[in-house]
C-alpha cells in the first residue's frame, strides 16, 4: 500500500530476496518489508511474500520481451495506487522498467543473474539487505556504499566484492596479460585473436561481440576497442584495442568484459568506439574483413574490384588472384610527403615480375627472384631500396613494412616479418619528393591496371610517422602469434562477501555533534572493497567525539531574574544536570535528562521457550517525558517458539499507546530462521 511518505528518504527495510524453494531456477521471492519509492514520494508497504516468475509477462513477471540467458535482471516492487495492489517486476533496466498498465510507483530492490543456461544464480543475487534500514546509493559490484546508519545495533553490510568491476550489467570478464619479452617498444594498438579466449567466453558473449568492452588493469578504466568481427558459429573473432600503457620491462594486464544481453555496439566515433582504438598517426586502417572501410576517422574507404573473401592472417583477407585491386582514392590524409610507414600481410601465390603490393606514385612491390623493392619518387634521385634475393617464396604469409623519413636519412627501409632486410641497393632521395597528390592509393595493382598482385593481402595500414624497428617487431609479435604475446586468464565473475561492525558507541557519541541528543545520525560514507569478514571503521570524514572526552563538563549556568535570549558558552564542555532531578511543569524547560541501561527480552508469538543469548544489552536516553530506547541482541538459540517477535523489558512504563503500533521499532533483524 502506497502512503504519503513517513519513512526517511531512500528508506529500505526488510524485503529479503531469495530464490523460490519450489522453482529456484526461474522464480524469486521478495519478503515483507517497507521502503520509499524511487522518487522519494511514497511509502511502499509489502505485508506478504511476492513471487516473481521470469517466464510470466507483466505483473509479477518480466516487464517486456522474453527471457535472455547470461543477463542481469533488476527486481522491482511496483504498485497500482488505484487498486492498492503491490506486485513485483523483472527488467533488464536498472532505472526505467516498462511498467504494466495501471502501475505508477516503483522501487528497485535488487537484481539477479540469469546464467548461460537461463537459470537464476544465488551467487548473482544483489539485494538492498534487510539488515540495513536506512540505505542510500548502494551500487552492485562496487565496494562503495553511502549508508545512513541506524541509531544503534550491529550493521551487517553484504555487498559484492570488487570495486574493480566495470559494470554490474556485464556478467563476466577475462584477463589478458602482455608478455614483456614480446614487447620491444610500447605500441598504441594491440590485436587479440578472440578464438584464443576460454570456451566460456564463446558461451556467454553476445552474437557479433557487440557487448565486448576492454578496461585497464584496475578493471574499471575503459579503453577504446574495435571488434572487427565475431563469429559465434566458429568461435573466432578479431579485436583491436587502445593498449596505451603497455611496457617493455613488465607484464601488463587488461580485462575483456562480456555477457550483457542488453548491450549494443558503440558508434564508430564514440569515445570507446572503433575509430578511437587507433591513434592520430594512423591515416588508414583497412582490415579487408569482407569490407573496405577505413577504421580511422579519415574515412579513406576503399572501392573493390574483383578481390574475393578468403582466410587471411587476422581473420579474413582478400584474394587478388592477379585480376583485382582496391582503390582508396587520393584524400589529403594519405598524401604523405615527410614521414611514412606502409604495412601489409601478403601471401604471394606465384612469384612474377613486379607484383605490386601497393602504389601511390611511390611503388612497393616484389620481383620474381624473391626480392622486395620500395621506391619513393623524387625530382632528383629516387629513394630506391632493393632487398637481397630469395627473401619471399610462393605460398607463405609474410608481414611487410616499408618506412621513410624525408627529414632523416631519406632512405626506404624494408622489414620482413618484423626484422629489417639486407639490401643489394639502398639509395637516398635527393631534391624534393615528386607531388603525387593526384594519384590514387591502390592495393594490389600498379597505375593503369598493370603489374597486378597474385595472392592474398590482409591488414593494410598507413601511418604518417616512421615506425622504429622495435615498434615493427612488437607489432609483428602481436599479430603473428597472439597466443604467445598474451597470457590469457580464466573466466571471472564478481563475487560476494560480508562485513560487520557494531555502531552503538560511535553513533551514541556522534549524535550530539550531528544534531543534538536524540537526533538521527547524518550520512556516513564507507568506501573500499569488502573482502571477507572484517571490521569496517567509520571514516574520519566527520570527526566523532567520544564520551571519554578529556574536558570536564561545565556546571549549568544560573540566571537571576528574567533572562532574555541568554548566551551560553559551551566551548570545551557540556551542560550538566543535577543527580537528583525534579521535572518542571513548564514544557519549554529542559531540566530533566537521564541516561541508563536496560535488559531487552524477546518473545516469539508470546513465548520464549529455549531462548539463549550471546549478547543482551539495551540503553536509553530520557529528555523530559520522551525516552529513546535502543538495544542489541545476539541469540545463540531462538528456541522452539515461532511467530511475531516482541521486545519486553523496557526501562519505563509506556504512558499512552493510543495511535502507536508498538512502543519500540525494530530496525535490524538478521540470521534467525523462521523469524517474522
Amino acid at each position: 500500500m502506497a502512503t504519503e511518505p513517513k519513512y526517511p528518504k531512500s528508506y529500505h527495510g526488510g524485503m529479503p530476496i531469495t530464490l523460490n524453494v519450489t522453482n529456484p531456477t526461474y522464480q524469486i521471492d521478495v519478503g515483507p518489508g517497507a521502503c520509499r519509492d524511487d522518487a522519494d514520494s511514497y511509502d511502499l508497504k509489502n505485508t506478504s511474500t511476492i513471487t516473481i516468475d521470469i517466464t510470466v509477462s507483466g505483473v509479477n513477471g518480466l516487464d517486456t520481451g522474453s527471457e535472455a540467458a547470461s543477463t542481469r535482471y533488476y527486481i522491482w516492487i511496483i504498485e497500482d495506487v488505484d487498486s492498492d495492489t503491490i506486485a513485483g517486476l523483472l527488467s533488464i533496466s536498472d532505472s526505467a522498467p516498462t511498467m504494466p498498465a495501471g502501475y505508477t510507483i516503483q522501487h528497485n530492490t535488487g537484481s539477479i543473474w540469469n546464467d548461460a543456461d537461463s537459470n537464476f544464480q544465488a551467487t548473482g543475487l544483489d539485494m538492498l539487505d534487510q539488515d540495513i534500514t536506512h540505505v542510500k546509493d548502494i551500487k552492485a559490484h562496487d565496494g562503495t556504499m553511502n549508508i545512513q546508519l541506524p541509531t544503534a545495533g550491529t550493521v551487517n553490510i553484504k555487498g559484492t566484492v570488487g570495486g574493480d568491476w566495470y559494470d554490474p550489467s556485464w556478467g563476466y570478464r577475462v584477463g589478458i596479460t602482455s608478455q614483456s619479452v614480446k614487447v620491444n617498444e610500447a605500441i598504441t594498438t594491440a590485436y587479440v585473436d578472440l578464438s584464443k579466449l576460454p570456451a566460456e567466453f564463446h558461451t556467454n558473449v553476445n552474437a557479433g561481440g557487440v557487448d565486448i568492452r576492454v578496461t585497464k588493469a584496475d578493471g574499471t578504466t575503459e579503453v577504446a576497442r574495435e571488434v572487427v568481427f565475431y563469429d559465434a558459429g566458429t568461435d573466432t573473432g578479431e579485436l583491436h584495442f587502445d593498449c596505451t600503457g603497455i611496457q617493455t620491462g613488465s607484464d601488463v594486464v587488461w580485462y575483456i568484459y562480456y555477457a550483457n544481453a542488453g548491450a549494443s555496439d558503440y558508434a564508430i566515433d564514440a569515445t570507446y568506439g572503433a575509430e578511437n582504438a587507433w591513434d592520430a598517426s594512423y591515416q588508414l586502417v583497412s582490415h579487408l574483413q569482407e569490407s573496405f572501410l577505413d577504421s580511422t576517422d579519415n574515412d579513406n574507404d576503399g572501392a573493390n574490384t574483383n578481390s574475393t573473401d578468403i582466410a587471411g592472417k587476422l581473420g579474413r583477407g582478400r584474394d587478388f588472384n592477379n585480376n583485382a585491386d582496391i582503390n582508396y582514392g587520393n584524400n589529403a590524409s594519405i598524401e604523405l610527403t615527410d614521414k611514412m610507414t606502409w604495412s601489409v600481410w601478403a601471401k604471394p601465390e606465384a612469384l612474377e615480375a613486379q607484383d605490386v603490393f601497393f602504389f601511390k606514385g611511390h611503388e612497393f612491390y616484389m620481383e620474381n627472384s624473391g626480392r622486395i623493392i620500395g621506391n619513393v619518387i623524387s625530382s632528383g634521385t629516387n629513394a630506391l631500396s632493393d632487398s637481397d634475393v630469395s627473401l619471399v617464396s610462393a605460398g607463405t604469409m609474410y608481414k611487410l613494412d616499408f618506412t621513410y623519413d624525408n627529414s632523416g636519412d631519406r632512405k626506404v627501409r624494408i622489414y620482413l616479418d618484423g626484422a629489417e632486410v639486407g639490401y643489394t641497393a639502398q639509395n637516398a632521395a635527393t631534391n624534393t619528393l615528386t607531388d603525387k597528390s593526384a594519384e590514387n592509393l591502390l592495393l594490389g595493382v600498379y597505375t593503369g591496371g598493370a603489374l597486378r598482385f597474385d595472392g592474398i593481402l590482409d591488414e593494410f595500414t598507413l601511418a604518417n610517422v616512421q615506425r622504429s624497428a622495435n615498434w615493427i617487431s612488437t607489432t609483428y609479435n602481436n599479430q603473428n602469434d597472439p597466443a604467445t604475446f598474451w597470457g590469457v586468464g580464466s573466466q571471472e565473475e564478481p563475487s560476494t562477501s560480508a562485513a560487520n561492525f557494531d555502531v552503538q558507541d560511535q553513533i551514541r557519541a556522534a549524535t550530539a555533534q550531528l544534531g543534538g541528543a536524540g537526533a538521527e545520525p547524518d550520512e556516513y560514507s564507507i568506501d573500499g572493497t569488502l573482502a571477507g569478514d572484517s571490521d569496517v571503521a567509520i571514516p574520519t570524514e566527520k570527526a566523532v567525539k567520544t564520551y571519554a572526552d578529556t574536558k570536564a563538563p561545565k556546571a549549568s549556568p544560573v540566571f537571576t531574574g528574567e533572562a532574555t535570549i541568554p548566551t551560553i558558552d559551551l566551548t570545551g564542555g557540556q551542560l550538566k544536570f543535577p543527580a537528583s532531578q525534579s521535572a518542571s511543569a513548564d514544557a519549554n524547560t529542559l531540566d530533566d535528562y537521564e541516561e541508563g541501561t536496560w535488559t531487552p527480552d524477546l518473545q516469539f508469538g508470546g513465548l520464549k521457550v529455549g531462548i539463549t543469548y550471546d549478547v543482551q544489552v539495551g540503553w536509553y536516553r530520557k529528555v523530559g517525558d520522551k525516552v529513546t530506547c535502543n538495544c542489541y541482541i545476539d541469540l545463540s538459540s531462538k528456541g522452539s517458539s515461532v511467530g511475531i517477535v516482541n521486545v519486553f523489558g523496557l526501562p519505563f512504563t509506556v504512558k499512552n499507546t493510543v495511535g502507536y503500533d508498538t512502543p519500540i521499532e525494530i530496525t535490524a533483524l538478521s540470521g534467525i530462521p523462521n523469524l517474522s
